[in-house]
């Protein structure tokens, strides 16, 4: 049976074949080259001089290290003294904005990849939408989690809060950028409370004006109906048909 055909649809590893009880060479080569190209995606670090497209502020999570950031994701969770401190020199937030905060997450090569090209699809829609950035910045924070979104929502106080995050390597899968969108980021909120976007990586996943466009469906609908999450379904391909 031949899986080429099969082949072209997917990364998954099918169809390897064998030699003896073992796998061929070449698909065992294969396996080491996309195993190490996953753990480096972890080890990497990111260049925060990155340009992005917007301005940009570096915040810092509780984390101390990459192997901290791995042991105690709890950690990630939580901004430093230091960065609360900067949060709270900023001015308050009076109209309906969206908070951006971006982290390598659990890969580099995510960001590094894609996140100056996705960003700037979802600016560029976010104007069309009129919808402006809270402080006109984006804000960088190495080592951080998901949830650290409600620990910088906690001061700040946007309407709508965006994390765009480095997704967990897979064999075929390790530069997997992931947006994550809540309604009124705050403290205590978990990851029911949140739609998340993920699999943004052209050619093989989302396209960047494929993943802004679903993101500024969530936004549009986040504020109008105050809430996201569980609550909140993706329903923008009906804007298509």
């Amino acid at each position: 049976m031949s899986f080429d055909k099969y082949k072209a649809y997917t990364q998954a590893r099918i169809g390897l074949g064998h030699s003896g009880a073992a796998l061929p060479t070449s698909a065992w080569l294969d396996f080491s080259y996309q195993h190490a190209a996953a753990v480096d995606a972890i080890k990497v670090p990111w260049d925060l001089e990155q340009k992005i497209g917007i301005p940009t502020q570096i915040l810092n999570s509780n984390v101390r290290d990459r192997e901290d950031y791995l042991l105690r994701p709890d950690k990630g969770r939580r901004l430093n003294d230091s960065s609360k401190q900067i949060l709270h020199s900023l001015p308050k937030i009076e109209t309906e904005s969206v908070l951006i905060v971006a982290s390598n997450g659990l890969s580099s090569f995510a960001v590094i990849n894609h996140l100056e090209p996705f960003l700037t699809e979802l600016l560029a829609d976010l104007k069309k939408a009129n919808i402006p950035i809270s402080h006109d910045q984006a804000f960088l924070v190495p080592n951080a989690r998901v949830g650290l979104i409600d620990d910088i929502g906690e001061i700040l106080r946007p309407t709508i809060g965006v994390m765009i995050i480095g997704e967990r390597p897979g064999l075929s899968s390790p530069d997997s950028l992931a947006v994550y969108l809540t309604y009124k980021p705050k403290k205590g909120l978990s990851d029911a409370d949140r739609n998340c976007i993920s699999n943004i990586r052209p050619l093989h996943g989302l396209s960047y004006s494929e993943a802004s466009f679903k993101a500024i469906f969530l936004i549009r609908e986040s504020i109008r109906r105050k809430i996201s999450g569980v609550n909140l379904k993706d329903e923008s391909h009906l804007l298509l048909e």
